[in-house]
């Protein structure tokens, strides 16, 4: 081998390095971006939700934001292996309206008038929105009342 050929031999393999390491790490990175469009989850409030229903039927997963409609909580049992309970609730805000339907425990937070978001995914039942929260106790998050009163000035 000639002292020209040794140098574009070096280059050659060089160069395929670079290649097969740039080609990696385009490839890593195309697989998180991917995995992780699974796991997206969007959060919309109840009256946006019914203006546009059909656009949020089509997401996996959705958070909803609201307030428990009051008198209209509903427990059961379903019978899944150990007795598991479950809840339909109304969620609503500004007057829109969905129903909730979930299976699992409830936070001790969680009664009429409640701010909550539930997490779930969105189905028709003939002309009625329901959400079909999550199983499980993460599904549903409601919101702690809270004894603050930002225009009172601390006494002591």
């Amino acid at each position: 081998m000639t002292p020209g050929n040794t140098a574009r031999h070096v280059d050659k393999r060089r160069n395929l390095k670079i290649f097969i390491t740039v080609a990696i790490a385009v490839g890593g990175l195309a697989f998180i971006a991917y995995s992780s469009l699974k796991d997206v989850s969007y959060y919309e409030h109840v009256d946006k939700i019914v203006q546009n229903p059909d656009q949020w039927i089509a997401h996996k997963n959705i958070k909803v934001h609201g307030y428990v409609v009051p008198a209209s909580i509903k427990k059961g049992t379903v019978a899944v292996g150990n007795d598991m309970t479950s809840q339909t609730f109304g969620l609503e805000t500004n007057g829109e309206r969905i129903e909730v339907r979930h299976r699992g425990a409830v936070p001790d937070t969680f009664k009429d008038q409640a701010e909550t978001v539930v997490s779930g995914h969105l189905v028709r039942e003939g002309d009625q929105l329901v959400l079909l929260a999550d199983d499980g106790e993460n599904a549903i998050m409601a919101k702690c009342p809270s004894k603050y009163n930002g225009n009172e000035s601390r006494r002591q």
